[in-house]
Parts: C-alpha cells; sequence; structure tokens
C-alpha cells in the first residue's frame, strides 16, 4: 500500500509514496509526538503530509489506529444521523407546492409552479440578506487606489470588468424583484380576473405563454440563485 513519507535526504523537500515500516512508523510517531508539546503559530505542509502518511499507514501506532477507528465511526454515526433526519424531518429532497391543490395537476403545470416555489422559499428565506448582488464598494475602492499593484493600463481594466460585473448583477436583482413581484402579486391577480364567460380559450393560450416566457426567464438567471 502506497503512503506519503519524506524523504529528508531530498533538497528540494519531495515526498515520495510508499507504506511506512513499523521502525518508520514509531520513530515518526516519536517525533510527532514531541513536536506537538512545542507552542508553533503553524505547521509546516511537509509535517501534514507526514501526519496523513502516519495516520494512513497500516503500521501506525495503535493507540493511532484507535483513533482512527473512533473517527470512522463516529463519521458514519453522524451521517446516519444525518440520512435518518433527511427521511423523517427535513427532506431536502421533497418540493413543497403551496399553489398547487394536493389533486392531481398535469406535470407541465407542476414544473411551473414548483420552479417558482423554490425560487420564492429562497428569497422569502432572506437571499438578499446573504448573497450581495452590489459592487458598489469594489468599484470605489479600485477608483482610490485601494486594489493592489500595477499599471495604470491594468488598473482602468479591472475598474471596467468590475463595473461591467455591478451592472450585470444590478440588472438580474431588478429581474429576481420583478419575478418575485409577478409570481406573488400580478399572476394571482390576473387568475382572478380570467373572463370564464366571453374570452376563455384565447385568454388561457395568451397566459400560458406569459408564463412559459417568466419560466424561461428565471432559469436565465439560475446561476445567481445559490446561497
Amino acid at each position: 500500500m502506497a503512503r506519503l513519507l519524506h524523504n529528508p535526504d531530498d533538497p528540494h523537500n519531495i515526498f515520495r509514496y510508499r507504506e511506512l515500516t513499523k521502525k518508520e512508523a514509531k520513530e515518526l510517531a516519536k517525533r510527532l509526538k514531541q513536536l506537538d508539546k512545542s507552542k508553533r503559530a503553524s505547521i509546516p505542509r511537509s509535517e501534514m503530509q507526514e501526519r496523513m502518511a502516519l495516520y494512513r499507514s497500516s503500521n501506525a501506532p495503535f493507540s493511532l489506529k484507535l483513533k482512527r477507528f473512533k473517527n470512522l465511526l463516529f463519521e458514519k454515526i453522524r451521517l446516519l444521523g444525518w440520512i435518518i433526519r433527511g427521511k423523517l424531518w427535513d427532506r431536502h429532497n421533497v418540493i413543497k407546492i403551496k399553489t398547487l391543490p394536493c389533486t392531481y395537476s398535469d406535470h407541465d403545470t407542476k414544473i411551473l409552479h414548483a420552479s417558482f416555489s423554490i425560487f420564492c422559499d429562497l428569497i422569502e428565506q432572506g437571499f438578499f440578506d446573504r448573497i450581495s448582488l452590489d459592487y458598489s464598494d469594489e468599484i470605489k475602492r479600485i477608483e482610490n487606489g485601494d486594489w493592489g499593484q500595477g499599471s495604470e493600463e491594468n488598473k482602468q481594466l479591472a475598474l471596467k470588468t468590475q463595473i461591467e460585473a455591478h451592472d450585470k448583477a444590478q440588472a438580474v436583482e431588478a429581474e429576481i424583484k420583478y419575478l418575485y413581484k409577478w409570481w406573488k402579486e400580478s399572476r394571482p391577480e390576473r387568475e382572478r380576473l380570467k373572463d370564464y364567460e366571453n374570452n376563455y380559450a384565447n385568454s388561457e393560450i395568451a397566459f400560458y405563454k406569459e408564463d412559459t416566457n417568466h419560466l424561461i426567464r428565471l432559469m436565465q438567471i439560475r446561476e445567481y440563485l445559490w446561497d
């Protein structure tokens, strides 16, 4: 079984892959234990790799094997807990569509309502409190010269890039607010004012196209809808 082991004879601090022998594992464990007693601000990368090599080695000390077993057991139990919780309480793979009845609905209708249900839940759970689509502070920082070293040409390029990103993000923010208002206010009002007696067929066709158009608009900003 191949494991990482630091080669002290290598001036470039290169790590090679091979299994630690019992003697090497014992000596490495002793040295690392002594290092643990010392107060250090940080641990070198080479030492971290040695620790990982020892942790994974089949010739590691029994105490380390026991610790590894406990960690693995804890992770398994924790994962099982999340699975049980997801099955019984927090079912994140279940979409609750409040705008549809509990009876049957056509799949094209469910696609529309499910998409906007997820979208509205995201907004109502504090999307704008967690995600900022306003880059004006970053633009001011570049304009004031607090953006790092570089030529004036690079500064102008960075400023232009940031302004373009800001303008796009602001347009997306406006689109998010519009789609949310349309689904929560405009569309329910449209449904309420349907003319079922005089022009029902034409209204249904027009409304279906409007729904499809707004669903497409929602998909076009999907990359921004994460948290």
